[in-house]
């Protein structure tokens, strides 16, 4: 009935099947002749002695929208990954879900050590009370803009602008997405501008004296 098939195992499955009794599906079968084509799933079946019968199904669509849905995941994780903001997401309780490369350079550690770390790795033990306050906000739905400090795992201190809001993880839990700046850099020249205008003024005022 399908002379293309002959070639492939199809024909030694369904001796499998009538010998065995054992159902046989598949959902691997490309098929192409004169008149169809397509992705087909069989489901091949026993019904008595030396008989059998196989039910095609035509799933050309879904086997498109499949390809679909990971080449657009792929074009999603290329941009997420080449963005130069740090990416985070976690549950309520810190853990990580997913983190971007830069996220992990950020905080001077692998992504594989990332994906295995919690929020809390990397909190300074000061500042753990606001942290806890603000996955709770997470949990309450709540988004917010702020500064923190992050601990890399070298010890140093990363200064970074926060975006943060409350997700439903691909497990339906709740949990929290941040995009993460690194603002150190800007922090640093911003206190040494600081302090040479302190000094400039006790200077001044050391002058009148």
């Amino acid at each position: 009935a399908f002379p293309p098939l002959a070639e492939t195992e199809v024909p030694r499955k369904y001796r499998e099947v009538v010998k065995t009794g054992v159902e046989w599906r598949t959902e691997s079968i490309e098929y192409q002749d004169d008149l169809i084509r397509g992705a087909f799933e069989v489901h091949a079946f026993r019904t008595g002695p030396d008989a059998m019968v196989a039910a095609f199904e035509d799933i050309t669509e879904r086997k498109r929208a499949e390809v679909e849905r990971r080449q657009s995941a792929e074009r999603y994780r290329r941009i997420v990954e080449n963005l130069l903001e740090g990416i985070w997401t976690v549950d309520l309780a810190g853990r990580t879900t997913f983190a971007n490369a830069r996220m992990a350079r950020m905080l001077r550690c692998t992504s594989e050590e990332l994906a295995h770390s919690s929020l809390w790795d990397f909190v300074d033990p000061h500042d753990r009370a606001v942290v806890a306050q603000q996955l709770q906000h997470r949990g309450q739905g709540l988004g917010e803009e702020h500064e923190f400090r992050f601990v890399a795992k070298d010890g140093s201190h990363v200064w970074s602008s926060v975006s943060a809001c409350a997700i439903t993880l691909p497990d339906r839990q709740p949990g929290a997405l941040a995009m993460v700046r690194d603002v150190t850099q800007q922090k640093q020249l911003l206190d040494q501008l600081q302090e040479a205008r302190r000094l400039e003024a006790i200077g001044r005022l050391a002058g009148g004296i």
